[in-house]
């Protein structure tokens, strides 16, 4: 709203810096997903939720466009703020506090024989040195989207419309627009078959790969259309990299630290956002298309850096992450966690021995295991509850199957 009102250059520079104030919206959503929702269901809530982000971003610049050709810059930031304030109406009313479902996770009983002694809570409690790795990748990723606010408008104003503010204002707002279909697409129907077609790791690579192409497609651009249809590319290829962070997050975060390291993550990615604007803009001023060259250089170094981790990090999607359980376990006779409410019966299928090894399966169950003569398959509470070095060897022997 004060951005609708701004008559001057200070007062649009003090909207701009209320509205960075009050920019990590997205982190506060990661934090509040991790409270209320079990490791395992994190990533996928999470790609559902920046699903819904891109319905917003589809709709927000058509519409916006609108206003601004009807009513002006006045009419489009005005509007925007009565959203915000609904918005902020419907979390303070609406939206149910998560302490106490984090309260729940965190009391939620342990699988039998786990180890909970000081030494493993201490540890639990602090951050792996490769999360830090990954808050260090959010400096290099975080600044495609504002950079690409900053500069793109611009742009192409100035090499496909000589000017013409107008124009160039349409254009953007068509990026923006495509930005967010490929954010409410590919997320909740392209990213699965995709992962299961090519596997984690891989996706990093596609993903990295698609972005670079098409952020150098964007310098090279020789028309208005071939401009918007290399932003879809290099968009579609984020959203093949956008779960891999949550994805990450959750398997290397303890889970007392989960909203801890999101909030590390955005914090890292808000101060990458500040900064990059203004150290970009004197490449920008000397070669207006290396800004896009040099932010296909960041995300090059954002994909080494994630499929570094990720080599380095088992992790797993949730449709794996499970242990098989007997018949009396299915009956509630020996098996503690499966009263927890948290459980949920599940297949699974194409699993492959060193999959069930990785989870703690014992080489006798292999047999039994690949041979189909498993009667029910449980998800456990936690991975971690489950890897060998957590458990002795009588310990998994009380978990077999009969």
């Amino acid at each position: 709203m004060l951005l609708g009102y701004s008559k001057s250059f200070a007062m649009a520079a003090a909207a701009r810096i209320v509205n960075g104030l009050s920019g990590g919206t997205a982190g506060i959503a990661n934090t509040y997903l991790a409270d209320v929702t079990s490791p395992d269901e994190r990533p996928q809530y999470m790609s559902k939720m920046t699903a819904f982000i891109g319905i917003g971003l589809a709709l927000g610049p058509i519409v916006g466009g609108a206003l601004y050709t009807w009513g002006g810059v006045e009419v489009a930031c005005l509007s925007a703020g009565v959203v915000s304030l609904l918005n902020f109406a419907f979390i303070v009313f609406c939206l149910p506090e998560s302490s106490a479902a984090r309260a729940g996770h965190a009391a939620a009983a342990p699988l039998p024989g786990a180890n909970s002694s000081p030494t493993v809570s201490t540890q639990s409690s602090g951050l792996p040195c490769k999360l830090w790795v990954l808050f260090a990748a959010s400096v290099f990723q975080s600044p495609i989207f504002v950079v690409f606010d900053t500069f793109a408008n611009l742009y192409v104003t100035e090499r496909f419309y000589d000017g013409d503010e107008k124009q160039g204002t349409i254009l953007f707002s068509n990026c923006v627009a495509t930005i967010g279909v490929c954010l409410l697409v590919v997320p909740l129907l392209l990213y699965n078959p995709f992962l299961k077609c090519v596997g984690f790791n891989a996706s990093i690579v596609v993903g990295t790969s698609v972005m670079v192409a098409g952020l150098i497609g964007n310098g090279l651009a020789p028309s208005p259309w071939v401009f918007l249809a290399t932003t879809m590319v290099w968009a579609f290829g984020f959203q093949l990299m956008g779960p891999v962070v949550p994805v990450l997050i959750s398997s290397l975060a303890p889970p007392s630290a989960m909203g801890r390291a999101f909030g590390l993550f955005q914090s890292f990615g808000n101060l990458s956002r500040v900064v990059g604007p203004t150290v970009l803009t004197p490449l920008y001023n000397l070669d207006h298309p290396s800004v896009f060259y040099f932010l296909g250089a960041s995300i090059s170094v954002v994909g080494c850096i994630f499929l570094f981790v990720s080599r380095s990090v088992s992790v797993a999607p949730p449709s794996v992450r499970e242990v098989a359980v007997s018949p009396a376990d299915e009956a509630g006779e020996s098996c503690r966690p499966a009263e927890s409410a948290t459980l949920l019966t599940r297949q699974v299928s194409g699993g492959t021995a060193s999959s069930y090894q990785q989870f703690g399966a014992m080489p006798g169950q292999l047999a039994l295991l690949k041979s189909g003569g498993v009667p029910g398959l449980v998800r456990a509470q936690t991975v971690e509850a489950l890897l060998p070095d957590r458990l002795s060897l009588e310990q998994h022997r009380s978990m077999s199957i009969p």
